[in-house]
């Protein structure tokens, strides 16, 4: 009898967890998918560069939104890069590749999930990171930046300036 319950209870569970983890899913929306128009209570994911470039250029104050990376991301691959004292490896070619914008005032929860931005430029005046603004409700959890370059008059650091 104890077995038959263990394995009644045993599938009740499996098919109360299915229905979340099917409706997770499908509530990422590629940014790539998202024409420009990010929706506060979304969830869009950058897996690609180019989707970490667009989402920058859309340059636009994102609240309530959640953007989560599903992928390592390389924006200048090796230009920053260092050996294993730190030493920038420079190969007499080295010359700096345009500078991106920042994403300029985010309110919402960027999640790298454990991934990393690399090879990042970004050149800007008062507030300068990957986000030159952080708005008090803004979550920047789970992402490393590495191999890169942030030039500022003001605030600057990695991940915000302010």
């Amino acid at each position: 009898m104890k077995k038959y319950l263990a394995l009644v209870l045993a599938t009740i569970m499996v098919f109360t967890v299915l229905p979340v983890i099917s409706s997770a899913e499908d509530s990422v929306t590629p940014i790539s998918e998202c024409d420009g128009v990010i929706k506060s209570g979304a969830t869009y994911s950058i897996s690609t560069a180019e989707e970490f470039l667009q989402f920058e250029a859309m340059n636009n104050s994102c609240s309530g939104v959640t953007i989560i990376l599903t992928n390592d991301i390389a924006i200048h691959d090796g230009i920053f890069s260092v050996d294993e004292n730190q030493k920038l490896l420079y190969n007499g070619t080295f010359v700096l590749p345009e500078p991106i914008n920042a994403i300029d005032t985010f309110g919402g929860t960027f999640d790298g999930q454990g991934h990393t931005i690399n090879g990042l430029y970004v050149m800007g005046t008062q507030e300068t990171g990957l986000f030159d603004n952080l708005w008090s409700n803004a979550i920047v959890k789970n992402v490393s930046i590495e191999n890169s370059l942030f030039i500022g008059e003001g605030n600057v650091g990695s991940i915000c300036g302010k």
